[in-house]
């Protein structure tokens, strides 16, 4: 599970181009869409840094980082 809104070590997290994030964590699998508005954003990667942070980068919208709950557009 989380432990402040980061990610449990083990979890399987994939980044679909045309769907959602999904996050496996060896018995469930959960969905986390992403949307700008109304529309879905495009993803291509998704990363974790050495903070266990993670990221998702996408073709039109910049980068979303994830907030323990869902991704949300990174505004520096």
């Amino acid at each position: 599970m989380f432990k402040g809104g980061k990610p449990a070590h083990g979890d399987l997290w994939m980044a679909t181009l045309g769907g959602s994030v999904w996050r496996y964590d060896g018995e469930r699998a959960m969905q986390y869409p992403v949307r700008e508005g109304s529309s879905v954003v495009t993803r291509f990667s998704i990363s974790k840094d050495r903070h266990d942070n993670l990221w998702l980068g996408t073709h039109e919208h910049g980068v979303y980082k994830f907030d323990g709950d869902s991704f949300e557009r990174f505004r520096p």
